[in-house]
């Protein structure tokens, strides 16, 4: 979409708003936004909580712009270089409506060459450990079923049987004991309204893709050495690594039942569990945006913690690991070099300082 429309579309909404409140300036926010559109494009930065966002903004990597944020829509989007890279960084909230809203709002008040999504998630894959930095090529949305009645009759509505189902028969006490009225939940696609398509005309999806080209640069993050203890006495139970895999899924369901992540796993071959991954790559995937979400993981469904990997412990490694990670791969992303960067003007912050207590 060219970007003068975006705009028109900006200041209709803005201006649809500003009569409901008196809170926004519409004439200084549009003009604010164009200002920052001009400058070229950025990389649109998503992260799951403020203490995560604040890891980065006030890490050595981060240089804030004149404009340093904006406010719209009780969202704030901050504007600056990391690593010579010009980017905007806001906080999505969890869950599939927040992580969807926005970044749809991302993609329309901006001017984006892609959108990097960070935060936590659970271990769907047992190979893998608390700590790892997890990158999926594909992504599922898990919570969208076709719930089957109990009992004779035939069933109603549309629904697909394509993908699966999950029978809470199979998991009754003592096993395949006696009928359970729960019966079937059956797995349905998405629909996917194409940017670049007839209005009005959606696909049927499950499996989304993340950006070919992300994916084939994260091989580098591989080769990153990540810390993996917070003092001489305390460390991971084993070093954690950065590893590319095939899948990931999202529910707006927090996962703790060793049961049902088996079943995700031996179902969907998923690797990594969260809450929020599958809807921005949904709505990037619908607007032809490069997207990639990097998930640390912190949490073994149906498993307890110990001192090894426990992630109240450990939350402050894993925002100094992503930190690290994020800027690398911002500078294997840069499609060209930046004009030189002015000195940061606020003093350098040991990214060691933010130890956010947020789950997935």
């Amino acid at each position: 979409m060219a970007s003068s429309v975006i705009i028109s579309c900006i200041v209709l909404v803005l201006f649809l708003i500003a009569s409901q409140s008196e809170a926004h300036n519409t004439p200084d926010l549009v003009a604010q936004l164009k200002g920052i559109n001009e400058v070229g494009p950025h990389l649109g930065l998503l992260v799951q909580t403020k203490s995560q966002a604040d890891a980065i903004i006030k890490s050595r990597h981060f240089v804030p712009a004149d404009c340093d944020y904006i406010d719209i829509f009780a969202r704030r989007f901050h504007l600056g270089w990391l690593s010579q890279r010009r980017v905007v960084i806001v906080v999505t909230g969890t869950g599939i409506l927040n992580s969807g809203v926005c970044t749809q709002l991302l993609i329309t008040l901006f001017t984006l060459d892609g959108i990097i999504h960070y935060g936590r998630a659970g271990i769907g894959n047992r190979l893998y450990n608390i700590g790892d930095i997890v990158i999926a090529s594909q992504w599922a949305h898990v919570g969208l079923w076709h719930w089957q009645r109990y009992g004779p009759g035939e069933q109603t509505g549309k629904y697909t049987k394509d993908i699966g189902y999950l029978d809470f028969h199979s998991y009754s006490v003592p096993i395949h004991f006696c009928e359970n009225t729960l019966n079937k939940v059956w797995f349905q696609y998405e629909q996917l309204f194409n940017v670049n398509g007839p209005p009005e005309v959606a696909k049927q999806v499950f499996w989304v893709n993340v950006s070919k080209s992300y994916y084939a640069a994260a091989k580098e993050l591989e080769d990153i050495t990540l810390e993996g203890c917070i003092n001489r006495t305390t460390c991971l139970s084993k070093p954690p690594k950065v590893v590319r895999v095939k899948r990931g899924c999202s529910s707006n369901t927090y996962i703790d039942n060793l049961s049902y992540k088996n079943f995700l796993y031996l179902k969907f071959n998923v690797t990594v569990i969260d809450k929020d991954s599958a809807a921005a790559a949904l709505v990037c995937e619908s607007n032809a945006m490069p997207y990639l979400s990097i998930r640390s993981l912190s949490n073994r469904p149906g498993e307890a913690s110990s001192k090894n990997n426990d992630p109240v412990i450990f939350s402050r490694l894993e925002t100094v690991n992503a930190v690290v990670v994020i800027n690398k791969l911002i500078t294997l992303l840069a499609p060209e070099p930046l004009p030189p960067v002015p000195p940061p003007v606020k003093p350098l912050v040991d990214e060691t300082e933010f130890a956010g207590h947020d789950f997935w």
